[in-house]
């Protein structure tokens, strides 16, 4: 199992996701180089050449570095995926964090037999995103039923034998 994920990251000049109450992903940099970076993303491929896949194995092995640089590659779009389905920057926020600690944490479990990694992370990031909206649901539900005065559940059950 991999060490714990770096507790930082610190290339801020490819991505940055928005403090709290932000709208979108802002991308630092001059244009050409961001136009690059998305389409190396595309390509599954870093700069050097490197594919995601290639750099999971690496992230296997304990490898920050190439964590650092596949974060750096996938968070742009795993947010999107994320905030396209929770509708809530902050939230959505909150949950491609939790996602990459998960990547990391679930790094052995990727089969690059079985698709690449880009779409194994994504596919973590939509169902995140999706228990996410449930917890809210539930959430908002439980509260309703046990808030609403004059609903069967919003009164306490008494026991047996009580007055």
């Amino acid at each position: 199992m991999p060490a714990a994920p770096p507790e930082e990251h610190q290339d801020q000049s490819l991505v940055s996701v928005p403090p709290s109450g932000g709208n979108s992903i802002s991308m630092v940099g001059d244009g050409g180089a961001r136009l690059e970076r998305e389409a190396a993303v595309e390509r599954h491929t870093t700069d050097s050449g490197e594919s995601v896949d290639q750099l999971m194995t690496r992230i296997v092995a304990g490898d920050r570095a190439a964590f650092c640089r596949v974060y750096d590659l996938t968070i742009a779009r795993v947010y999107g995926v994320i905030v396209e389905v929770v509708r809530d920057p902050h939230l959505a926020e909150v949950t491609a964090h939790h996602v990459m600690i998960e990547i990391w944490r679930a790094a052995p479990t990727c089969d690059t037999s079985r698709g690449t990694t880009m779409g194994w992370t994504i596919s973590i990031a939509h169902r995140r995103a999706v228990d996410r909206v449930r917890s809210q649901v539930a959430r908002r539900t439980r509260e309703q039923r046990f808030t609403t005065p004059g609903t069967a559940s919003a009164r306490t059950p008494t026991p047996p034998g009580w007055p």
